[in-house]
């Protein structure tokens, strides 16, 4: 019975950390620095042809330059 509850705290471990890295993984860019990140992407400011709330996820979840070039680059 023990072994079983050991086996499944490791895979809980496993798994949680594996989340952190995937999380840790994306750049998270805030504020002036995000504004200077789209500029140097885009040359130019972020003209999304849709309303995104671009702050919040580059801020708090964290976005690719790719994604980010998607989003705002024409």
């Amino acid at each position: 019975m023990s072994t079983k509850i050991f086996i499944l705290l490791v895979l809980a471990i496993a798994i949680f950390a594996s989340e952190a890295d995937a999380k840790a993984s994306l750049p998270q860019t805030c504020g002036k620095a995000l504004v200077n990140r789209v500029q140097r992407i885009c040359h130019g400011e972020c003209t999304a042809p849709f309303e995104v709330d671009l702050a919040g996820q580059a801020c708090v979840k964290g976005m690719t330059d790719e994604a980010l070039k998607t989003i705002c680059c024409p």
